[in-house]
């Protein structure tokens, strides 16, 4: 069965990049995958991909707090304390580096790379390099036991999928975000690898890295506030669409450079070093960021910095160097908003009371759905995380008005690209 989401979300800001998904084997491209192999190869991946997680999740705080603060620890160092001064920009330009010595060809060094770009400071989400694990041993997975091309795909998604679930503890959200996105067809042999890969990851998750939010929102019963979730919607909608412009631009103009001079990637590293050097909040994957910012638990510095330099950070490094827009990012940047639109609610409304916890939700998903056009996904997830019903009547309104704005601000992209497709299969 065709499945009329993957076309209906084709223009949207790749969660990662598409290169990582094309299977390196086109051999028996015409044979049907076989399900009961394809199922037992998922779970195998699935189950190193977890392994692989784990040791990423534990080993990149570490690697980070030895470059910047000469320890060991397991939680993402506090820059502030660092004492490298202005040399502290130098430490990102060699993680990027490394990506650019390990990125060329998929191989088993590629997620060490884009680890190093983390452990540096880099503004690259955990689901980016957890998901470029997973991928990495799937193809080697699907070389070894010789699966079609057809088979590595939807491997990979199920190890995109798997690494959703790791990194926000919603396996039933990385099922949709799955179906939303990357499955072109709806099957058993394409969704029940997915289903599995999901199953062990949850398995794993809470195993070994338990995911609780902990937060309420106060006032989920004070529809007044939907304005403000409509709001938050149309600002972030524009700020996806900005965000895809210069993502775009940036990874278009580098595609275009040749290997000698490809080392003016650094560039976009070295405006990174610039921003943790003054804003230190915004280094690393910033999952450490994201259960304070729905307990509005953060300062006004930190929202401020989410809203504005991590956003700059995030379309400068990950469009120049092609590491895939996060996630993770996605939901930073759209948490900020969130906060930053609820405060001045609050001052202009002052009757009102604006939870800090309900405004970082909803700009949280409404950046999300901008950024991927994943709507059922975010709402989904939206539940997952609150397990309260009662939000997502202001959780539509967010993400309703976020993709109504970029849809119509993408309409003719997309009509360009369905023409293209029409001629290219008349072709």
């Amino acid at each position: 069965m065709k499945n009329g989401f993957y076309s209906l979300n084709t223009y949207r800001m790749p969660v990662v990049p598409p290169e990582w998904l094309r299977p390196t084997t086109v051999a028996n491209n015409t044979q049907s995958p076989k399900l009961f192999k394809l199922s037992l190869v998922a779970i195998l991946a699935a189950t190193l991909g977890m392994a692989l997680a784990w040791g990423l999740n534990t080993l990149i705080p570490i690697l980070a707090n030895l470059l910047f603060l000469g320890r060991i620890a397991t939680s993402f160092p506090d820059l502030d304390n660092s004492g490298l001064g202005i040399f502290l920009i130098v430490i990102p330009i060699a993680g990027a580096a490394i990506w650019l010595l390990t990125r060329k060809k998929i191989n088993a060094f590629s997620p060490i790379g884009l680890s190093a770009t983390a452990a540096t400071g880099a503004p690259v989400g955990m689901d980016n390099i957890i998901s470029l694990g997973n991928i990495t041993i799937v193809k080697y997975l699907t070389d070894f036991f010789k699966l079609t091309a057809t088979e590595g795909e939807i491997l990979a998604v199920s190890g995109l999928a798997g690494a959703f679930t790791w990194c926000f503890g919603a396996p039933v959200a990385a099922l949709v975000l799955a179906i939303e996105l990357f499955l072109s067809e709806l099957t058993a042999v394409t969704l029940i690898p997915v289903i599995l890969a999901i199953g062990v990851s949850t398995v794993a998750q809470l195993l070994l890295k338990p995911i609780s939010y902990g937060f309420t929102v106060s006032n989920s019963n004070e529809y007044t506030l939907i304005w403000l979730c409509a709001i938050t919607g149309v600002i972030t909608g524009l700020l996806a669409a900005l965000y895809r412009r210069v993502y775009l631009w940036l990874n278009n103009r580098f595609r275009q450079t040749n290997d000698m001079r490809m080392w003016w990637f650094l560039i976009c590293a070295a405006i990174v070093g610039i921003a943790i050097y003054v804003y230190p909040e915004t280094a690393g994957p910033g999952n450490n960021f994201i259960l304070p910012l729905l307990q509005g638990t953060v300062t006004f510095r930190v929202i401020l910095v989410m809203c504005f330099i991590r956003l700059l950070t995030s379309m400068v490094y990950n469009g120049g160097l092609n590491t895939g827009a996060s996630i993770t990012n996605t939901l930073l940047i759209g948490a900020g908003w969130g906060m930053l639109i609820g405060f001045i609610f609050q001052l202009c409304f002052p009757k009102l009371h604006v939870s800090p916890s309900l405004a970082a939700l909803a700009g949280m998903l409404a950046m999300l759905t901008a950024n991927t056009r994943a709507i059922i996904t975010a709402l989904v997830l939206a539940l997952e995380i609150s397990r309260d019903i009662r939000v997502i009547p202001f959780m539509i309104a967010a993400c309703f008005t976020a993709y109504a704005i970029t849809y119509l601000l993408s309409a003719k992209k997309v009509k360009q690209l369905e023409t293209a497709t029409r001629e290219d299969f008349q072709l």
